[in-house]
């Protein structure tokens, strides 16, 4: 994938606030068919199993799962996981990110290299404003051997702090399978 195409991905999930306004359900992407999955959510009272649709192509990107916050104001606060089908470093896209948060005018308040799964990872917190609105992100990038997992949390600054402790147990809570 061109890094270019990769930038536009990142910065396409980057500016989660479109998320909010194409009312997109949770997406899931199974490569077994004998493994289904079944996401459960006990406070509404439901369980729901996703489409097995097909494993994204080389050189693709595509979102896997998004959940939404009730919306205020105008803007649902989410964590979505896209998954991009591209073989690159740690550092490498470390600094593809950089450069597309320094074009986004974004601020980057830590950045944190780690290991999720024995996988490098790179772990972000950054604000700026998208579509109108200051926003405060968490993104994970977990760098697998031909795709990257990003998963991104997004809210609005003011209402950040109060959704912050649920965005880290979520993405505390992300490992790969076997």
């Amino acid at each position: 994938m061109k890094r270019s195409t990769i930038g536009v991905a990142l910065v396409s999930f980057v500016l989660g606030a479109l998320l909010a306004r194409t009312a997109t359900d949770g997406f899931a992407r199974s490569t077994e068919a004998s493994k289904p999955s079944l996401y459960t959510d006990a406070r509404y009272g439901y369980s729901i199993a996703p489409p097995a649709f097909p494993k994204g192509a080389k050189d693709t990107a595509g979102l896997a799962a998004t959940f939404f916050a009730p919306a205020r104001n105008g803007f649902a606060p989410n964590l979505g996981l896209m998954i991009q089908n591209v073989a690159m470093t740690a550092d490498d896209y470390r600094d593809l990110s950089r450069k597309q948060f320094k074009q986004a005018d974004f601020t980057v308040l830590s950045e944190t290299a780690k290991k999720v799964g024995g996988k490098d990872a790179i772990l972000w917190e950054y604000e700026g404003k998208s579509g109108g609105r200051e926003l405060r992100w968490i993104g994970l990038a977990v760098v697998d051997t031909d795709k990257i997992y990003l998963l991104t949390a997004t809210a609005p600054k003011a209402d950040f702090d109060a959704l912050a402790p649920e965005f880290r147990a979520a993405i505390d809570s992300f490992t790969l399978g076997d």
